[in-house]
């Protein structure tokens, strides 16, 4: 049996999959824009939003603050990266990095939530691993955003 690919899709299912794309993108353009207004990219700015700076007047984030926060972004981010991932496992992408797109997502997802409370409860040095997931969290968005498209709109229809 022949697996389904997306690149074999009609263009009504072409035109669906793209415009979510697109959303989806959109939405994490946004998201990105509010975690630099926060954090501004930086190791100390990600470190102070959870710790707090006494000199600044920010406060440390709450027990409450931290559960409102989490549970939300790990539906969000899990139901997000569970849709890309579904598309993504149509294309025309090797097994192997489909694998490991598909594990890099989800472990990213983990790590950049569980790092933030690593931040607040344990040691701010754990920003960096919360920058690290976020790198890699954005990769592997890249890689389910652009090739989808390619082989959507780029690779001749397979008969």
């Amino acid at each position: 049996m022949k697996q389904f690919r997306i690149s074999g899709a009609s263009t009504n299912i072409k035109l669906l999959i793209t415009f979510f794309l697109l959303c989806m993108a959109l939405a994490y353009v946004v998201a990105l824009i509010n975690v630099y207004d926060k954090t501004q990219f930086t190791y100390n700015g990600t470190a102070v939003h959870y710790v707090g700076d006494e000199d600044e007047m920010i406060f440390p984030k709450e027990f409450p603050e931290m559960v409102e926060i989490s549970h939300p972004h790990l539906l969000g981010m899990s139901m997000m990266f569970l849709l890309l991932c579904s598309i993504f496992v149509f294309s025309s992408a090797s097994a192997l990095l489909k694998r490991i797109i598909v594990i890099f997502s989800f472990g990213s997802i983990i790590l950049d939530l569980g790092s933030a409370w690593l931040i607040r409860y344990v040691a701010s040095q754990f920003a960096i691993l919360m920058i690290l997931a976020g790198v890699i969290m954005a990769i592997c968005f890249l890689v389910m955003f652009l090739i989808p498209l390619k082989d959507m709109w780029l690779i001749k229809k397979e008969t």
